[in-house]
């Protein structure tokens, strides 16, 4: 496999200057808010101004100023804070500035060893790379949204996703360590929609077994309409079966908003939900939605 074909740059942190830096001629990257390029992909970056309207900061008589610069193409953004201090109500005025940078690292998301922060990041912002992890990171990351979505722990029936395993991949369990849900994973490299006949022996695993509520999880980005019936099929009644299916779509979502509650490495003075103005469509955007694009 060429290693090469699956580097991806992927955010993992930010740097910080201010006036002492600028004075010492320390800051790296400085020209690229001046020529609107990105220093990693030469591509041109699109400006932001913090939407005042929605979340405007002042505080007794500073006013912050926000700019943010991103690239659509690889995700590197720089962010320009001004703060304005009022002097008491006098007419003089003086400035603070600070400037962040995002820092983007290679990352080969084929690789056994990639880290899963680093494959959510990346999947965050390139949903159609899902089909290049292979099985295990495809659990492991399963296991990790789904135990941010429910707040349970999550404990898997083989070591290995390769090994047999009955149909069930991983289990939900309480604090108490009663099982309350078990999950099967299908990581789908060329297949977009996921059949009901899948779904089906899921439902005949989760009977064999002898459990009562089921998760099925694929990567696909949606089921089949006869498989989406099959939660409603009142058969399942008759064995006190509940049948939950997350597809594709809905896994993004729920990706998206682990990585949103888990704490992204954010400068102080935004988080994901901070509104920015496009200054070429005049839209509105949520700094996730900026780094983590909607296809």
């Amino acid at each position: 496999m060429d290693s090469l074909k699956f580097q991806r740059l992927v955010y993992k942190n930010y740097l910080t200057y201010d006036h002492a830096d600028a004075d010492a001629g320390e800051i790296d990257f400085g020209h690229a808010m001046f020529e609107g390029i990105c220093p990693f992909c030469q591509s041109q970056f699109k400006q932001y101004t913090h939407d005042p309207s929605l979340d405007f900061y002042k505080k007794q008589e500073e006013i912050m100023r926000r700019r943010l610069h991103l690239c659509n193409s690889c995700g590197w953004w720089q962010l320009n804070l001004e703060r304005e201090f009022a002097g008491g109500g006098q007419k003089r005025v003086a400035f603070w500035w600070e400037l962040y940078h995002a820092i983007l690292v290679h990352v080969d998301i084929s690789s056994d060893n990639v880290l899963l922060e680093d494959l959510k990041t990346n999947l965050a912002r390139r949903w159609d790379d899902r089909k290049y992890i292979n099985a295990q990171k495809a659990e492991d990351l399963v296991a990790g949204i789904l135990k941010e979505h429910y707040r349970c722990d999550v404990h898997r029936v083989t070591a290995n996703a390769n090994s047999a395993d009955g149909g069930i991949d991983l289990f939900l369990a309480e604090d108490n360590g009663k099982i309350h849900s078990a999950v099967q994973v299908k990581r789908r490299i060329d297949r977009d929609v996921e059949s009901v006949k899948e779904v089906r022996n899921f439902v005949g695993a989760l009977l064999l077994e002898g459990f009562e509520r089921g998760i099925f999880v694929t990567t696909a980005t949606r089921f089949s309409t006869p498989a989406q019936k099959v939660p409603k099929n009142p058969n399942l009644a008759k064995y006190k079966l509940e049948l939950e299916l997350i597809d594709g779509e809905m896994l993004l979502e729920l990706l998206k908003y682990s990585i949103s509650s888990s704490g992204l490495s954010l400068p102080v003075s935004i988080d994901c939900s901070t509104s920015w103005l496009c200054n070429d469509d005049r839209k509105t955007y949520s700094t996730l939605d900026l780094l983590f694009p909607s296809k």
